[in-house]
């Protein structure tokens, strides 16, 4: 349905800007991994997978700065999981400063 496309790309848009803002303040040399929790067709995993590739603009940013490595390793997927949100939560409220 290409409206629910539409709306997908939007809606991970909004959140890989998001996304972007955090890292690029961030100062931790370890790359993170993504991970998209029901992530339903990976429209976000997919935009973000291309925009944290060693090709694009973002990358060279990095490059340009001496990092040369972007601060993405890898991005996991789950949709129809059994998922613990409790787990989520504390690692929200952890990673926020807001336990």
């Amino acid at each position: 349905n290409k409206s629910t496309l539409l709306d997908e790309v939007e809606e991970s848009i909004v959140m890989l800007t998001l996304l972007i803002e955090w890292l690029d303040g961030e100062e931790e040399e370890e790359p993170l991994t993504i991970v998209d929790v029901c992530c339903g067709k990976g429209v976000f995993s997919l935009l973000a997978s291309y925009i944290f590739s060693t090709n694009t603009e973002y990358f060279d940013n990095y490059r340009n700065r001496g990092v040369g490595v972007t601060k993405v390793r890898s991005i996991v997927l789950l949709d129809k999981a059994d998922i613990c949100w409790g787990h989520i939560d504390a690692a929200n409220k952890e990673s926020t400063g807001m336990e």
